[in-house]
């Protein structure tokens, strides 16, 4: 994982889920009903998901460190940008903050684990 490949990855990453914050939590609000809140989750997930697996084959701490990178910026850039598109009770919604945790089990659990590959790569060499 290179730090320009992760950081192209985070700027991804904040625009799809900015984008679903404008959507759930905006004009429209979706998340107003369990259905919609939880769609919101899923879409949180599958995206952070489809990003963290893209960084290639990381360890445990790294992924620990995208995910808890990935908040912080998320959230500093929520309070400049995206609840001013997405209204500013954006950041007063129990879903929203349920998203950061989405987030960061996604990434936690779907991460592809260094210590996998190097057991597969173990059990192909035949000595």
């Amino acid at each position: 994982m290179t730090a320009k490949k992760f950081f192209a990855y985070c700027l991804t990453q904040y625009l799809f889920f900015a984008g679903a914050k404008v959507l759930f939590f905006g004009s429209y609000n979706y998340a107003a009903g369990k259905t919609g809140s939880i769609i919101y989750l899923v879409v949180v997930a599958v995206i952070s998901a489809a990003l963290i697996r893209r960084l290639g084959v990381i360890n445990f701490l790294e992924a620990a460190f995208a995910a808890g990178l990935w908040t912080v910026i998320n959230l500093l850039l929520d309070i400049l940008i995206t609840r001013h598109m997405a209204g500013n009770s954006l950041l007063s919604q129990a879903f929203y903050w349920y998203g950061f945790l989405a987030m960061i089990f996604s990434v936690i659990v779907f991460h592809k684990k260094r210590h996998v590959e190097i057991r597969k790569s173990h059990a192909g060499q035949h000595h």
